[in-house]
């Protein structure tokens, strides 16, 4: 089975963007946030004097509350980054994806890669989109769902994954990725 599609930045954007402010990276994100906050404000209300105490809390709760509503934004941040880093350039080029009964091979314009089936950590579909991840690697492997002209070709894309790899679709966004 062969795939050929080209991802847009705005398309991987937009489909995490609905998912990834639930997942536990992004809530170890923002507690990490939230414990650093906490650190500084207590840092300052030791040091600062009497008179400035109430500034320093009200401080903090402006912070808390900044991020509340700046979320979305860091999860942008957070997903726009991973595109930028010149590691994951690849995700962004014209890609073929063909699956075989050895394995997944993938060829862009920057390398050609054969990934065997005992690889593959697990299968997500999420809106007739698929997302391989890999046992080695914090990268995965993005299908669209414009690659799919019928409900029948993501069906036998899941049976060669039933067969061949033992897997079993899941059909949430996973949520321990990681950007």
């Amino acid at each position: 089975m062969e795939f050929e599609f080209t991802l847009t930045k705005e398309f991987l954007l937009n489909f995490h963007m609905k998912y990834y402010p639930k997942t536990k990276t992004f809530l170890d994100f923002n507690i990490a946030l939230i414990l650093i906050a906490i650190i500084f404000n207590t840092f300052a209300y030791i040091i600062v004097d009497t008179k400035y105490k109430l500034m320093v809390v009200i401080i903090f709760f402006v912070y808390v509350l900044i991020l509340l509503i700046f979320k979305n934004g860091l999860s942008k941040f957070c997903i726009l980054s991973f595109f930028n880093n010149y590691k994951n350039k690849f995700l962004l080029v014209p890609t073929i994806i063909i699956m075989g009964d050895k394995g997944i091979s993938i060829d862009t314009k920057f390398n050609k890669k054969v990934i065997q089936w005992t690889s593959i950590k697990d299968l997500h579909v999420i809106e007739n989109n698929i997302i391989i991840r890999l046992l080695w690697d914090k990268n995965y492997i993005f299908i669209p769902c414009e690659c799919f002209e019928n409900k029948e070709k993501l069906e036998r894309i899941i049976e060669l994954f039933k067969r061949n790899a033992s897997i079993s679709p899941q059909y949430n966004y996973p949520r321990d990725i990681k950007f």
